[in-house]
Formats: C-alpha cells, sequence, structure tokens
C-alpha cells in the first residue's frame, strides 16, 4: 500500500479544478431568475444574466452570485486598493460599497484577470454577504 496521494477515481463532472491542486475545485452556472443586491435597501445589482459560482477547497464554501458588470450601480462603488489572487479564478479587485453614509470597506469584487477556464466570471461583479449586504 503506497501513502503517496491518488487522483480521485471520479472527478465532478463540468467543475474547474485548481491545476496544481485536484481537490481544490468550482462550478459556474447560470441562474436562471432575476436576482439582485440590496444593501441598506439600497439595490446594488440587478440581473437575469447572473452566475453561481460553487467552490471547494479547503472547505466548501458558500456560493457566490457574480453579476455583470453592466448590472451593478458603479456610482455607488469606489475602488480599493486591495488586491488578492485565487490559483482557480485569478486575479482580483476590490470596491467599497457607498450607501447612505456608510462605507462598506472591501465589499465587492472582479476578477479582472482570470485563467482561461474561469472566462465566464472576467468583469462580474460579486459582494461580500457577511456585510451589510444581500442577494434577493
Amino acid at each position: 500500500m503506497s501513502n503517496s496521494y491518488e487522483k480521485p477515481a471520479s472527478l465532478v463532472k463540468g467543475a474547474i479544478y485548481n491545476p496544481e491542486e485536484n481537490r481544490h475545485f468550482m462550478t459556474i452556472s447560470p441562474i436562471s431568475e432575476i436576482v439582485s443586491v440590496k444593501s441598506f435597501s439600497v439595490t446594488v445589482a440587478r440581473s437575469n444574466e447572473a452566475l453561481c459560482l460553487k467552490e471547494v477547497g479547503y472547505s466548501i464554501y458558500p456560493p457566490v452570485t457574480y453579476f455583470p458588470h453592466d448590472d451593478v450601480d458603479w456610482k455607488l462603488l469606489e475602488s480599493s486598493e486591495k488586491t488578492t489572487y485565487c490559483p482557480l479564478k485569478g486575479h482580483t479587485k476590490y470596491f467599497h460599497l457607498n450607501i447612505k453614509d456608510e462605507k462598506l470597506f472591501d465589499a465587492a469584487w472582479v476578477y479582472q484577470k482570470v485563467i482561461k477556464e474561469a472566462q465566464s466570471i472576467q468583469g462580474f461583479v460579486a459582494f461580500d454577504l457577511s456585510r451589510d449586504i444581500r442577494i434577493c
């Protein structure tokens, strides 16, 4: 019996895998209804072309809804200095959300440079739902 890691016998069909770690993967699928993002009762985004990203890595992460760039109210967002990198998705740019005299720091992000397999989320915007932000 070998102690080395073996690839799983079956992979999740249609999933995008981290090329360096096959236990880190995601699926991206269209949402078949109109969805909105609201903060302090203000609509920040609304779309019938949003995407749902489900990711598994060190944990099973909550699903994230991504909105097309043109379906977001950009007057409410302000560029942040924060950037991050995910080997499964690519490079992000963050934004602060300004609503009703409230500033939610780094509350939204966009994958501006994505890996080839994640092209469908390029330029789409996601929101941090751990803040005063909700999807409805």
